[in-house]
């Protein structure tokens, strides 16, 4: 019984240290709009070897279920993001309503966010509720790349 209890606690003790550890975990943010109001915020999240985990993209007292979520850049016709928001996108609290998307690191999807990010002028932020609009919003991206990749 001993030696059970041995051999779970050393295996215990290897699989505590096989996670992988968030200490040196960073993001780098950026923000549209106002803010103590209304924004858009782009989380570009990273492990401690600097490796894509994943992106973020949360909306602030703006967007509900079936409002559409438009990102393009500078002045491409082809929005970078489309996305009609969900109830699983959004929450409601005192502060109003907050949705959340999430892109894996390593999908496509957020190495076409990186790039369009690093390479591009402007970032322009669209929300829309039953056609009226919520926001509409530009964001420089000119040092973004010097942030992401010091």
């Amino acid at each position: 019984m001993l030696k059970r209890l041995r051999t779970l606690v050393l295996l215990g003790a290897g699989l505590a240290t096989a996670l992988p550890s968030t200490a040196g975990a960073e993001s780098v943010d950026l923000m549209v709009g106002d803010p103590s109001g209304r924004n858009v915020t782009f989380t570009f999240e990273r492990d401690a070897k600097r490796k894509p985990v994943s992106l973020t993209i949360t909306t602030n007292r703006l967007g509900n279920p079936g409002a559409k979520l438009s990102i393009w850049i500078d002045s491409n016709p082809a929005p970078l993001l489309s996305h009609i928001l969900t109830a699983q996108d959004c929450k409601y609290s005192d502060a109003g309503s907050a949705c959340r998307l999430s892109i894996d690191g390593k999908s496509d999807a957020y190495r076409e966010f990186r790039l369009s990010f690093e390479r591009g002028l402007t970032a322009h932020v669209e929300v829309q509720n039953a056609n009226v609009m919520e926001m509409r919003e530009d964001v420089s991206l000119v040092g973004f790349r010097k942030r992401y990749r010091p």
